[in-house]
């Protein structure tokens, strides 16, 4: 209710902190990472550092729970902001690939494949 009623709705709000912050609480919400991801997407950006949300996603095992949603965390958090490759990432990427198989021909999933290479 907070977020529908009170929260700003303009994304010139948008901030690192915030989005970071955001980001953390998708992955808190464990099982309700779908409704989390839905309900927070417009405010996750590319983060400079994203490799601790990186390794909360991985750890928390939601990249094999909910690999559509994993991939569209990870395409949101990693960008051309980004300044250093998540050590998780590769893991990440491995875990969605084997459990959705037709997430690898998926523009994100090749973006961020693409990145882990260079």
């Amino acid at each position: 209710p907070y977020l529908c009623d009170i929260w700003p709705h303009t994304r010139d709000r948008v901030s690192p902190e915030i989005s970071k912050s955001f980001g953390r609480l998708c992955i808190a919400a464990q099982d309700k990472f779908p409704e989390a991801l839905a309900q927070l997407n417009d405010w996750l950006q590319a983060a400079e550092y994203p490799d601790s949300l990186v390794r909360r996603l991985y750890k928390a095992g939601l990249c094999a729970k909910f690999p559509e949603q994993a991939l569209e965390f990870l395409s949101r958090v990693i960008g051309e902001k980004t300044q250093s490759l998540p050590g998780d990432l590769g893991d990440c990427l491995e875990t969605i690939g084997s459990d959705s198989p037709k997430l690898k021909a998926d523009q994100r999933f090749e973006r961020l494949r693409e990145y882990l290479r260079q």
